[in-house]
């Protein structure tokens, strides 16, 4: 609920600009507008009638509601890479999107052509956008920055929870008719987290979360990033080291929590995790 009401607060706020009305201002990001009122005179310039928002990843209800109840025409549709690329996105003032669509230079220019004004990620990452050609047609682009962040900070405690306790093979010998005993269901025991060392590559919204709820099971957490903030790392009791080496040294487990980049794609592979300690070795 706290993520759909993120997402609809964003798109109350992005309708507005569409349509003119006014909301209240709220912690929705680095896009909300400090000049409203001249983005919306930009924005807005010539809109005469009911503003068109196309979603084609699906929403929830309750931020449809919202965007209908600001006075947009909302429509559902999906689109292929061709229809997009031919100018699908002209027709619409406004779209939401999430992971499952791509918007490259062509699909923006095309759009931007007509009537596209507005790009909208319901999420947070902005990767499937061409960001320098939504910039280059006078696009604007929002997100929902910290509407997922729960969610992926419990899923990435279920994932480490899974692979130390062995319960995907333990799962499937189950349901499987395999109900093993000692001492052949020792390899199927797993280990216990309180003790162990938490290594997290990253350290934005979601690894600082993660690092919260890892350090009330009893782990251990170590740290590496660029842009690490020392302040937020020393409060939550996080220990800073200077490079993926060092962390995948120290840790018995680690979660990945950077961005996918040229520079990060791959950027796990044989020799980090050769480098781990022999107790890390679970899979985690």
């Amino acid at each position: 609920l706290e993520a759909r009401a993120a997402i609809s607060m964003r798109t109350v706020m992005w309708l507005s600009l569409l349509a003119g009305s006014t909301v209240a201002a709220g912690r929705v990001g680095r896009s909300y507008l400090v000049r409203k009122t001249a983005l919306r005179a930009k924005v807005c310039a010539g809109l005469q009638r009911t503003p068109r928002v196309l979603i084609t990843d699906g929403l929830a209800q309750e931020a449809i509601a919202a965007l209908q109840a600001g006075g947009a025409e909302v429509i559902e549709r999906s689109l292929t890479s061709d229809e997009l690329s031919s100018g699908a996105l002209a027709e619409y003032d406004g779209v939401i999107i999430r992971s499952a669509t791509r918007l490259d230079a062509k699909a923006i220019s095309a759009g931007a052509a007509g009537n596209l004004r507005l790009i909208g990620r319901a999420g947070v990452g902005v990767d499937n956008i061409n960001m320098h050609a939504a910039s280059a047609n006078g696009l604007w682009v929002l997100n929902t920055p910290s509407a997922s962040t729960i969610s992926v900070v419990e899923l990435t405690l279920a994932h480490l929870l899974a692979a130390s306790r062995q319960l995907p093979r333990s799962d499937r010998g189950l349901r499987e008719g395999v109900w093993l005993k000692p001492p052949a269901a020792d390899a199927r025991v797993g280990s216990e987290l309180s003790g162990k060392t938490l290594g997290l590559l990253g350290f934005g919204r979601i690894a600082q979360g993660v690092s919260r709820v890892a350090r009330a099971l009893g782990m251990r957490i170590c740290a590496t990033s660029p842009r690490a903030d020392a302040d937020i790392a020393a409060g939550i009791g996080v220990t800073l080291l200077p490079n993926a080496e060092a962390l995948f040294e120290a840790c018995t487990h680690v979660s990945v929590h950077c961005a996918l980049t040229p520079e990060t794609e791959n950027l796990v592979g044989l020799h980090l995790l050769s480098l781990m300690p022999s107790e890390g070795s679970d899979g985690s």
